[in-house]
């Protein structure tokens, strides 16, 4: 009986290992989303965070996006270990593109304005809960050596209201700046 263990052990570690156990790890990203008013009109900022996958094998998960509001509560938790799906990024052709799972060598994104549009957030804290925002991202892959980069962009695009859309329904118009910010691991 022994023998026979020893033979399966030693057998285990004799081979080669094709199949890495998917690592998890977080990041913490800063941002806005809010809606500021300027003598020729509306601006609004939004925050763009991306998801690069350097592996060229492995697919990268974006299993949890959590964001607090200025005050610290919990705005918006979304992906497969939260309550709610990840929106769609919807600057692509239908249906959009779904940021949960990124293909090896791709760059995925997801903005604020795929969560609450041209408008301020809303929620219980009130207004000007969206002038500074926290995002922890949540992910997995099963590369342990291809880089995963997570970032994040502000950008700010003039508010304005045009047709066809009916009348008091804001779009986005022409970007106005844009600035891009790194994200940090956290444990």
């Amino acid at each position: 009986m022994r023998r026979t263990l020893l033979i399966l052990v030693s057998a285990l570690l004799v081979l080669p290992s094709t199949v890495h156990a998917a690592q998890t790890s977080k990041v913490m990203c800063g941002g806005f989303h809010l809606v500021r008013s300027t003598p020729t009109g509306q601006e609004l900022f939004s925050t763009a965070y991306s998801f690069r996958n350097g592996s060229l094998e492995a697919p990268l998960t974006i299993l949890r996006l959590t964001i607090r509001n200025f005050f610290g509560s919990v705005i918006w938790d979304s992906g497969p270990a939260a309550p709610t799906p990840h929106p769609l990024n919807t600057d692509f052709p239908a249906p959009g593109v779904d940021i949960t799972t990124v293909p090896p060598g791709a760059t995925y994104y997801l903005g604020t304005n795929h969560i609450w549009g041209v408008n301020d957030v809303t929620g219980p804290d009130g207004p000007g809960q969206g002038n500074s925002i926290s995002a922890l991202i949540e992910y997995s892959t099963e590369s342990k050596r291809d880089p995963v980069v997570i970032g994040a962009s502000l950008r700010v695009r003039q508010r304005i209201f045009l047709a066809p859309f009916p009348p008091g329904t804001p779009v986005q118009g022409i970007e106005h700046s844009r600035v891009t910010s790194s994200c940090v691991e956290v444990k």
